[in-house]
């Protein structure tokens, strides 16, 4: 989901670069955050990909690592933190080589408080894109259950 809004924050004057949020370039192979890392920062890209990866354990404890979803140029990531504050729920490692405006998250509310109609724009970019992601994890988690239940063949007894 492209974001103008968040792209139009970056070119303020009074949101600066170097104080409020900073440009970061990062190789293909590197990771931006591990899984429970403590931070307020928020991503957009800019330009490259990057991969958003969970950790699971089976029934016989083999830890597996599924990516649940790919970031694109214009795309933010990380934004949870804005809510929640808690450490990082996923890994987020760098497909091909990326550039990202790293964006101090609390910088982010405090402008957010100041110029409550841009504000209320990002907000609003905001939870139409988490929606977004929360409709599409919806659609994978109803299929890999669905799977579960034919796998197992409870599905003949529904």
């Amino acid at each position: 989901m492209k974001n103008t809004v968040i792209e139009t924050l970056l070119e303020q004057d009074d949101f600066m670069q170097g104080r409020d949020w900073n440009k970061r370039h990062y190789p293909a192979g590197s990771v931006i955050f591990k899984m429970g890392d403590e931070s307020n920062n928020v991503y957009l890209i800019l330009s490259g990909e990057v991969q958003a990866t969970g950790r699971a354990q089976t029934s016989d404890g083999k830890e597996l690592k599924p990516s649940f979803k790919t970031f694109d140029e214009g795309e933010l990531f990380g934004e949870m933190v804005l809510f929640d504050r808690l450490p990082r729920s996923a890994m987020v490692s760098v497909i091909r080589d990326a550039e990202v405006a790293e964006i101090n998250g609390q910088a982010l509310l405090d402008y957010m408080d100041k110029h409550p109609e841009q504000g209320y724009l990002i907000l609003s970019h905001i939870v139409t894109s988490l929606v977004s992601r929360l409709r599409e994890t919806n659609e994978k988690l109803f299929s890999v259950y669905s799977w579960g239940l034919k796998a197992h063949g409870i599905d003949k007894h529904l």
